[in-house]
């Protein structure tokens, strides 16, 4: 690597003799970046400015470089210093070039030959060496002068002056001076200490955020534009409080408004009542709407009424085989959150036009008209729910849902493994290992089932039931000899054939009934194994009238597209 030697400073501590020399000294790269390392470097001092032959040499072979600067002592010399030397420098085999010649400094090593002469002699003079500041590599352009305090943080007065500024560090704390003004954030982390009757922040203690343990305030106002946060405790009035001294507080006002200073009234609103017990005063709902919180252990105690908002803390545990049925002549209630569990099926009586958001269910019947569930959970239950139970969102698993009540509409829901019996429609929800709708006459019945997404399913064809735009995969769609009426199919996709079954449309014509049964416009994809899409058998009971029409289906992969050997009149 190139190297470049820089002078720094030169030295002599004249000791006794033999005379030794201080030498120091800075060494860098070509580009003036100091060294670090550990070089070997040879010294020689010559009478002539070039050339001739060494008066004295000395190596060192192992010179620290900090930051290129290093530090040697050199001697004995054994020369007298009565007239100029040159002094040479060799660093890792490297003659730096040119010579220095030694000023004044080491010539007082001439004191040692001078004690021994008397009078008469002029002294030797030399002008002492001065390192010019504009000829220092690195250096600034000028100096920097000011007037500072100690442990206070330098601050730029002006662009040439330094001063103190207002925060200062002394053993391990940083502090700040009276009337400081913070225009944004300040964030403490232990403990904050104002030694002044005001912290502006701008404005008095006034700020958008303050973090901090714990806060020390010794002024009259504090402002905070929108929330304190205090983890522990507040610092006023002599003390660390975490209530307000004296039961309260001495002033009131509305944000923006002028202090209440003398005396203050509270005017009952509509549906509020207000209570005065000495320094207390009780605010409460006299009528109207009301929000309460029920949890297991108040449900049962607490008086609810109608148009009310209740909020389940918890899913409360049921005794197992009871009825709940303290709110059941309770209409209009909003019900969200917890739910109800049983070990063995228990009946939670409802009321009339109930909305039920977020619940859970499990193990648990229902009785009521007209209730609307949101985003809620029923699991293993086997029984009612109300008459005209409408479900958003919801989620069934392991679900028995009886004939006794015909549920509205489920929409969005999830349901797996389960079965549903009565309902006026199933829409845009997922079905999974269920049974939907049934044999019994007049009673298991959905009347339309669309744009579901249907999986390892048996769905029963019942009077005036429309089944459109749905996607069933190894699913079988019945039409039992209970089926009768206007019955739709069309737009659906059928995507194999479930377990066990040779046929994804069976359609049994015994009913007595009048049929007017369409099959149209739907897509079989049918593995070539299995044997047929639409099956049709036993010859029609419901005389001349009834139909059977096929039109516009794609039947792919099947080996068999239909397979009719019932005597009712097909249009195909």
């Amino acid at each position: 690597m190139k190297r470049a030697f820089i002078l720094l400073l030169v030295a002599a501590v004249a000791f006794a003799i033999p005379q030794t020399l201080e030498y120091q000294g800075k060494l860098t790269d070509m580009s003036g970046i100091g060294e670090n390392d550990t070089l070997p470097m040879t010294f020689k001092l010559f009478d002539l400015e070039t050339g001739g032959d060494s008066l004295w040499v000395q190596t060192v072979a192992d010179v620290p470089i900090v930051h290129g600067l290093f530090d040697v002592d050199l001697g004995p010399i054994d020369l007298p210093f009565d007239e100029q030397y040159w002094l040479e420098i060799t660093v890792d085999g490297n003659v730096l070039a040119p010579r220095m010649a030694l000023t004044s400094s080491p010539y007082a090593f001439r004191a040692a030959v001078a004690d021994s002469f008397t009078g008469g002699i002029a002294p030797w003079t030399q002008d002492t060496m001065v390192a010019h500041w504009d000829s220092l590599r690195g250096a600034p352009d000028s100096l920097v002068e000011g007037v500072g305090v100690m442990n206070y943080i330098p601050i730029w007065l002006d662009d040439s002056t330094l001063g103190s500024s207002n925060i200062y560090n002394t053993v391990g704390h940083i502090g700040m001076q009276k009337d400081v003004n913070i225009s944004y954030r300040l964030t403490v982390d232990t403990i904050l200490s104002v030694p002044s009757d005001t912290l502006y922040l701008p404005e008095k203690v006034w700020m958008d955020e303050l973090v901090t343990d714990s806060i020390e305030a010794r002024g009259d106002v504090v402002k905070i534009r929108d929330a304190l946060y205090i983890e522990d405790s507040l610092y006023f009035g002599g003390a660390w409080r975490h209530d307000w001294p004296g039961g309260g507080f001495q002033r009131l006002r509305k944000s923006g408004s002028a202090w209440l200073t003398d005396s203050v009234t509270f005017v009952e609103g509509e549906n509020i009542s207000l209570t005065q017990t000495g320094n207390n005063i009780e605010i409460a709902a006299s009528g109207g709407d009301q929000i309460i919180v029920v949890d297991a252990t108040n449900y049962t105690t607490v008086d609810v009424q109608s148009n009310w908002i209740v909020n389940f803390r918890e899913v409360i545990a049921l005794p197992g085989g009871t009825d709940f049925d303290d709110w059941n002549r309770k209409d209009n209630l909003f019900i969200t959150g917890g739910g109800f569990s049983s070990t063995s099926l228990s009946t939670f009586e409802m009321g009339d036009n109930w909305v039920v958001s977020g619940a859970y269910f499990d193990n648990v019947q229902f009785e009521g008209n007209y209730p609307t569930f949101i985003d809620c959970e029923f699991r293993n239950i086997a029984g009612t729910f109300p008459w005209g139970s409408n479900f958003v969102g919801c989620s069934f698993y392991n679900v028995s849902e009886t004939i006794t009540y015909s549920i509205g509409t489920m929409s969005h829901c999830d349901i797996e493994n389960s079965t549903i019996l009565r309902a006026n429609r199933i829409t845009d929800s997922k079905i999974s290992s269920c049974t939907i709708a049934g044999t019994a006459l007049n009673f298991e019945m959905v009347g339309n089932i669309t744009d579901n997404s249907i999986y390892s399913s048996r769905i029963y064809m019942r009077r005036s039931t429309m089944f459109a735009n749905n996607h069933c995969d190894e699913s079988v769609l019945v039409f039992c000899d209970k089926s009768y009426g206007q019955i739709t199919i069309s737009g659906n996709v059928f995507d194999n054939l479930k377990d066990g079954e040779t046929e994804a449309i069976q359609i049994d014509c015994e009913s007595s009934g009048w049929k007017n049964w369409m099959i149209s416009d739907n897509t079989f994809i049918i593995q070539s194994d299995d044997p047929q899409a639409i099956r049709a058998f036993n010859n029609d009971g419901g005389g001349s009238y009834s139909i059977l029409k096929i039109s516009g289906n794609s039947f792919l992969k099947g080996a068999k597209a239909l397979n009719i050997t019932s005597n009712i009149k097909a249009a195909i």
